[in-house]
């Protein structure tokens, strides 16, 4: 439960840091094909990472921080392409 609207403010903005990690790692020419990407990207990312698990991120270490990402970036790009078949 957020405490107030600064602990809000930290969950999205770190959130959109995630997101925008994910979207590089994705990044086309092509700019109707780029908000496509978003799109899916976010999707995918919402699926398996709400924003509510920001919090218990954000008490991993740095390491482990790592790791979760490595793993959360296969797992967005799994789901974006089992998602095209």
């Amino acid at each position: 439960e957020m405490k107030n609207g600064n602990d809000y403010e930290i969950v999205n903005k770190l959130y959109r840091q995630i997101f925008n990690l994910l979207l590089e790692q994705e990044v086309q020419a092509d700019s109707d094909l780029e908000r496509t990407i978003e799109r899916e990207v976010a999707a995918a990312l919402e699926s398996v990472f709400p924003r509510i698990g920001i919090k218990a991120f954000m008490q991993l270490s740095a390491e482990e921080k790592k790791k979760q990402l490595r793993e959360l970036s296969n797992i967005v790009k799994g789901i974006r392409l089992f998602n095209r078949e």
